[in-house]
């Protein structure tokens, strides 16, 4: 069973519950996970709220997908296999990460380590002059990095039909010639319907100025 599929099936569960009782299921299980944190927190100092934080991420990754219509599962399951996402993400997404992929095997921790080392610098000394929150630059970093690229990586990202992402990155054409064999289309000979020459035509009179009069032996 897939990631998809588990999604699909507690979304599916969460629509068949009577409209008027979804937001009770909802608020009293964050009640429930609340309290439990509040006894943890008082018996051996867990992080206040931690759980009622993961509750809420945990409920936003499931209903999300459904939420924006990136879960299909209808004509899947019609064709007997499991559900599937399907994410229409900006152009300049797959861009980034195409350009990651073409980069060498060393370099991609460097990008990484760039990534997230200077926002996390920006946000220490935002910390130290202003009193910024410690780690929250740092921390959408590393957000913006996974929903650029867990996406992708998963395949769940989907492509317009007829369209592909342009490359971050142009390279001007090599115009060497090499072995004297010319690679560009404008060096090789023109085709013999465009080779033919088109004649002047012959001024008036000029034939008859080379023929000889008829009285002349």
């Amino acid at each position: 069973m897939t990631q998809a599929d588990r999604l699909y099936r507690w979304n599916r569960w969460y629509d068949g519950i009577p409209e008027a009782w979804r937001f009770q299921v909802v608020i009293w299980g964050l009640i429930v996970i609340g309290a439990l944190n509040m006894l943890m927190t008082i018996a051996v100092g867990f992080p206040f709220g931690l759980l009622l934080l993961l509750a809420i991420a945990a409920i936003t990754a499931i209903r999300l997908p459904h939420a924006f219509g990136w879960l299909q599962a209808g004509e899947s399951e019609a064709a007997g296999s499991g559900a599937r996402m399907e994410i229409t993400a900006p152009d300049w997404v797959v861009r980034v990460n195409r350009w990651y992929d073409d980069l060498p095997e060393h370099s991609r921790p460097f990008v990484l380590l760039a990534a997230l080392a200077i926002p996390g610098a920006i946000n220490m000394m935002l910390t130290i002059a202003g009193g910024f929150p410690f780690g929250l630059l740092f921390l959408l970093a590393v957000l913006l990095l996974l929903a650029i690229r867990a996406p992708y990586a998963a395949g769940w990202i989907k492509m317009a039909e007829g369209t592909a992402p342009a490359p971050l990155f142009v390279s001007p054409p090599r115009s060497e010639i090499e072995g004297g064999t010319p690679p560009l289309a404008s060096l090789d000979p023109p085709p013999a319907s465009a080779a033919a020459v088109h004649q002047a035509p012959a001024p008036e009179g000029g034939a008859q100025a080379d023929r000889p009069d008829r009285g002349t032996p």
